[in-house]
């Protein structure tokens, strides 16, 4: 029972955190196979993020091309304790361009304007804007040093376990 509340209070640690911040970085990969890394404003979804992304933007066409990627939110260098061991939770995703006016549209939109407020709703105005949801395929909630939690196919820590590795850190004979 005690493991059980663990996972029950990590899973609500990683869904306060995800829903105190407002953007995320993201990793996506580009037709030549190479990293692409930028960041933008999310909305939370049903056990999914949703981005609103510009045509001119790379990790736009990146995702058109190639539906994989990363995504992470990571405590403000201001507020960390330790700047190697900032607070993160990092997503694996796949992603899924959202038609405009197709099933799902006004769900991601509504979500992003929730938190974005107007500026979403003159974006989504924009034919060269497009809305993706971003759905979880493995995850990770990191707290700080020997505090890692790796989980799957949910934002906020299904299946949460601790991540111990072979044994930790270890350290050096000599530096």
């Amino acid at each position: 029972m005690k493991k059980q509340q663990m996972a029950e209070d990590l899973s609500q640690e990683i869904e306060v955190f995800i829903k105190e911040h407002q953007s995320l970085n993201l990793a996506t990969v580009d037709s030549e196979g190479l990293p692409f890394a930028s960041y933008a404003p999310y909305g939370i979804g049903d056990n999914c993020l949703y981005v609103l992304l510009s045509d001119i933007a790379g990790h736009s066409v990146n995702l058109k091309n190639h539906p994989h990627a990363s995504a992470l939110i990571v405590e403000d260098e201001k507020e960390a304790d330790n700047l190697f061991a900032r607070v993160r939770v990092n997503l694996t995703l796949n992603s899924t361009v959202i038609p405009f006016e197709s099933e799902g549209w006004q769900e991601g939109i509504d979500v992003l304007s929730e938190r974005h407020g107007e500026m979403i709703k003159n974006l989504a105005g924009h034919t060269d804007f497009n809305l993706f949801k971003l759905t979880p395929v493995k995850g990770r909630y990191v707290k700080g040093f020997a505090r890692a939690y790796s989980f799957e196919d949910s934002l906020t820590g299904k299946g949460i376990s601790h991540m111990t590795g072979d044994g930790g850190h270890k350290k050096r004979e000599s530096v």
